[in-house]
């Protein structure tokens, strides 16, 4: 079976889906079996996964590729016929209508929750894409229960079509750190001795503002310092981010390296004190999965697949409001005893988190759709009940 995967992104700006396609290329190779995967990249991007592809994979480089805008899902005009697949995989926002069978990824709606950080035309455009991609896909897989549910109550979607396929930890395809990397890494960012660690890129619904007036409110109630060491490519509003920290008076405590080699984010998990994710929206975060594979304790929003996602393993605050946020970093900075408390939690919540999982997961779904007549009698067997199909049914969510 070719199964061939649609990675025509930019990885220093697609964040977290680039992230996806490097822990599903690295584990999808460890797996035996007829499968072969053909991950389709750009020709500005190049051959960026090579070095997580093995000998069932190849990476082809799309050099037809055409820059036409798309306000839905595109009709097929015979591009990804021309590389004779069996399952067509479009794992984030971009969909073609083919007739070979499809399995589509929406990621998350959150232009339906948050639509003021998007323009009207830019909500338009998703939701139509969305809508026509779930309706047409063979199947559709998403990374938590709040996703899969969301993409049914907002499209009419069979439940029965959405599979909920756990994402893991990026840093498992990457080398582990050691010591010396770590002494390394501190001199060259120049890092203060403790911190506490945001890696998200600087879109307004990763809360980045409401985040530093949660440390000046720190300083103010607790009569505490916080450094705050930020990652993650600088935006258009960084601008509006960093005069806000001048205007609160914090620019020796926050730290903001922008995008890093992830070899460099292993080692400050393993120098920073914590992490906070105070983001607005999150369908599932890496960086809580990274935490919690480095041993480090976590503080994240109360909303949407979080809570989900930590269960028990995170001091959870509402995102909106300063002074909970603030409560709850001063309460990690200053009790050792709940920080290793959450480290063990965070290290059995990880345990059923696996990429080579998700792979063996994926490749389920891949077989399924592969085979119209067993896709329409299975709707009712394993692959096809979301009960079966989440690594989180593991856990009491």
């Amino acid at each position: 079976m070719r199964v061939v995967i649609n990675a025509q992104l930019d990885p220093q700006t697609s964040g977290g889906i680039a992230q996806v396609l490097v822990g599903l290329a690295h584990a999808l190779g460890q797996l035996d079996g007829p499968e072969q995967y053909v991950f389709v990249c750009s020709p500005e991007s190049g051959a960026w996964l090579e070095p997580f592809i093995a000998k069932n994979s190849a990476i082809e480089i799309n050099r037809n590729k055409t820059n036409a805008p798309a306000t839905g899902a595109r009709e097929t005009d015979g591009f990804w016929e021309s590389y004779q697949p069996d399952v067509l995989h479009f794992p984030y926002q971009s969909y073609t209508r083919t007739r070979f069978p499809t399995v589509f990824n929406p990621h998350d709606l959150q232009h339906v929750h948050l639509p003021e950080f998007f323009s009207t035309d830019e909500c338009r455009r998703r939701d139509m894409l969305y809508r026509q991609a779930c309706t047409h896909a063979a199947a559709i897989t998403v990374a938590s229960r709040y996703v899969r549910d969301d993409v049914v109550r907002a499209y009419n979607i069979d439940r029965r079509t959405v599979h909920v396929i756990s994402w893991a930890p990026p840093t498992e395809a990457y080398p582990s750190a050691k010591k010396i990397d770590i002494e390394t890494v501190q001199r060259k960012y120049d890092l203060p001795s403790i911190f506490a660690i945001y890696p998200a890129q600087t879109w307004p619904h990763k809360n980045h503002l409401m985040l530093l007036d949660a440390l000046a409110e720190v300083r103010s109630q607790y009569h505490k310092d916080i450094s705050l060491v930020c990652t993650g490519a600088k935006t258009d509003d960084y601008a509006v981010i960093r005069n806000h920290i001048e205007k609160l008076g914090l620019t020796s405590r926050v730290h903001f390296l922008g995008r890093i080699p992830e070899e460099d984010l292993v080692s400050l998990y393993r120098l920073a004190e914590f992490m906070i994710v105070p983001t607005l929206f999150e369908a599932i975060s890496f960086p809580v999965f990274e935490a919690f594979a480095e041993q480090l304790p976590v503080a994240c929003s109360h909303v949407t697949a979080l809570p989900e996602q930590v269960g028990d393993a995170a001091l959870l605050f509402d995102p909106r409001d300063v002074k909970d946020m603030a409560k709850a970093m001063y309460r990690l900075a200053h009790d050792g005893l709940l920080r290793e408390e959450l480290v063990m939690r965070g290290r059995t919540r990880l345990a059923k988190y696996s990429w080579l999982n998700t792979a063996r997961q994926y490749r389920d779904v891949y077989r399924l759709v592969a085979q119209p007549q067993r896709l329409t009698n299975s709707r009712h067997s394993a692959i096809a009940c979301d009960t079966t199909t989440s690594i989180m049914d593991g856990f009491n969510v």
